[in-house]
Order: structure tokens, then C-alpha cells, then sequence
């Protein structure tokens, strides 16, 4: 299952915890004025009760981070979720998820 999603500053993402066992995100953060750009990709993978994830290819326009991202079991979803480090970010992530 693919799709690209659009996320507020502190975003979540979410996929069925009984449905899916592991996902790649690619993430893509813009700053409000459209002039720092930064992507990287993430993986997840969780056994039940805990969502491990790692994220690499990390790639900036500037050098710096638009803001951090971690992940976590919420009841029957896993989240994975990003905190900018400015309120205007505009994030957007696009997920492929493997069933379980």
C-alpha cells in the first residue's frame, strides 16, 4: 500500500498495527518560506508493543534540521510522527507499508 499524505508540524502518520508490520517513509520538510528544503527516508518495524524505527539519507538544502522525527505504538496504530522546530513547516511524507 502506497500514498503521500500531507502533515502538520507535529504530524502523525499512521498504519493498522494488526494490519502491518513494517513501513518506508520518505519525508520531505519545507520551511514557510520555501527556501530550506530537507528529505530523508525512515523505517519502522514493530513486534506488537513497540515501534522501532531508523531514520537515514538524511539530505538538507541547509545543513541544519528542520526538525525531528519518532515513532510509537498508540492502541491498535503506529504513529510515526515529526516536531518541526518551526510552527510553519510544511512536511509531507509518502508511506509503502508491508502487511503483516
Amino acid at each position: 500500500r502506497r500514498h503521500t499524505r500531507l502533515l502538520t508540524v507535529t504530524g502523525v502518520q499512521t498504519c493498522a498495527l494488526p494490519i502491518y508490520r513494517s513501513a518506508k517513509y520518505i519525508v520531505q520538510v519545507a520551511n514557510s518560506g520555501g527556501t530550506v528544503w530537507e528529505t530523508s527516508e525512515v523505517l519502522v518495524v514493530h513486534n506488537g508493543t513497540t515501534a522501532t524505527m531508523i531514520e537515514y539519507g538524511v539530505v538538507s538544502t541547509s545543513g541544519s534540521s528542520l526538525g525531528t522525527i519518532s515513532t510509537i505504538i498508540n492502541g491498535s496504530n503506529v504513529e510515526l510522527k515529526y516536531t518541526g522546530v518551526s510552527a510553519s513547516n510544511s512536511v509531507k511524507v509518502y508511506a509503502t507499508y508491508i502487511k503483516a
